[in-house]
């Protein structure tokens, strides 16, 4: 995983905006363990848990930070009619809801692979690179 400094605490350090306190064993195998700062994600949201709503054919989220207030998405009528604040509708097929609502747990595994020592093959690498950034771009 990277780590946003290579400096490990043994005790727990201050909160910092952007980051979250990640424990990690030493890598020496003596079973002390450090703390790291870890960057949230590349794109400045706060990790959401994404999950199928109540009726099967939604995705919904239980943190509905930047989603529009009173616009039936978020709030009691939401989290009564669709399970939670409303990410997306009217998924037909199971396996779509399956995926989408997988969707940052993958970003998230891809943004904290790495690769610096090229033991990805490259054309694997670039489909992680190509993957990060279509999630990402947000223009």
């Amino acid at each position: 995983m990277k780590v946003d400094t290579d400096k490990g605490y043994l005790r727990k350090p201050k909160e910092k905006e952007g980051y979250s306190i990640e424990s990690y064993y030493c890598e020496c195998g003596c079973k002390k363990s450090y703390y790291h700062y870890v960057k949230i994600n590349q794109i400045g949201m706060k990790k959401e848990n994404w999950s199928k709503g109540k009726n099967g054919h939604t995705v919904i989220t239980d943190t509905p930070d930047g989603l529009p207030e009173n616009s039936g998405y978020t709030g009691t009528h939401a989290d009564q009619y669709y399970g939670g604040a409303l990410i997306c509708e009217s998924i037909w097929r199971k396996k779509d809801v399956a995926l989408i609502s997988a969707s940052p747990d993958m970003l998230e595994a891809l943004q904290n692979l790495e690769n610096d020592d090229n033991s990805i093959p490259e054309h694997a690498w670039k489909l992680v690179k190509d993957a990060i950034a279509k999630a990402t771009d947000v223009s």
